[in-house]
């Protein structure tokens, strides 16, 4: 095995943990259906100056564009 291969071992296996991480965070997230619950949620995660929240906030927005772009 090279040493390329070797350094980027690592480095998928994390990006491969991400991605499932930022899937399962965006199943639990759209079981918030409503309007209402979703706009309380994405209240707490503006008044929040965390990383994760800004994780939630942008999962969020994607599911907007995506339940408008249903709606058409």
């Amino acid at each position: 095995m090279s040493r390329q291969a070797t350094l980027s071992a690592p480095t998928n296996r994390r990006d491969r943990v991400a991605r499932v991480r930022r899937r399962a965070l965006a199943r639990e997230l759209a079981d918030y259906s409503s309007d209402a619950d979703r706009n309380d949620l994405q209240l707490m995660v503006d008044a929040s100056i965390t990383s994760a929240a800004w994780e939630v906030g942008e999962i969020l927005g994607r599911q907007a564009q995506a339940r408008l772009y249903r709606a058409r």
